[in-house]
């Protein structure tokens, strides 16, 4: 998904990210990473939807 967001694609990355927090029942096993991702890439409001998905 970095890449997605790298050319802009916010809007699929928040629909990916629904996608798998809705058809998933764990946890991202990547959500240090990514939380780290968006903090440091100035992306603050896609880190709080993140946070705020079930698993």
């Amino acid at each position: 998904m970095h890449p997605l967001l790298e050319c802009g694609r916010d809007d699929l990355v928040r629909a990916l990210l629904d996608d798998h927090a809705r058809l998933s029942r764990g946890s991202f096993f990547w959500e240090a990473e990514w939380l780290v991702y968006l903090l440091r890439t100035g992306r603050l409001d896609l880190a709080r939807e993140f946070q705020g998905l079930p698993g």
